[in-house]
């Protein structure tokens, strides 16, 4: 399965990194949203921020429907880079639409 898009052809994964290398976004809050489908029982968006992993969102993606998300995290200020990962738990597809990662007001 693959669709076009403005980028080129895009395809269904298990998992997805967002890499932000942008000192705009250290030591300040960052607002995210998206809409993620999957028939995965879970998917996570997370990051990974110097070897450790926290839980942006934990997502019940069991119904198969588009789920829509949004929500904050405070970026620490002492970051060389931070990445960004959506992942699923079961190694099902899931999909991304409407992704947005901006500087909170």
């Amino acid at each position: 399965m693959r669709w076009y898009s403005p980028w080129g052809w895009g395809y269904p994964g298990w998992h997805i990194e967002c890499s932000a290398m942008n000192r705009r976004f250290l030591g300040n809050t960052i607002k995210y949203s998206f809409v993620i489908k999957s028939d995965a029982a879970e998917t996570r968006f997370t990051a990974d921020i110097d070897g450790t992993w926290p839980g942006l969102e934990s997502i019940d993606t069991s119904s198969g429907e588009w789920i829509e998300v949004e929500g904050t995290y405070d970026v620490p200020d002492d970051l060389a880079s931070l990445s960004l990962y959506w992942e699923s738990c079961d190694m099902n597809e899931f999909w991304l639409d409407s992704v947005v990662i901006e500087k909170a007001a």
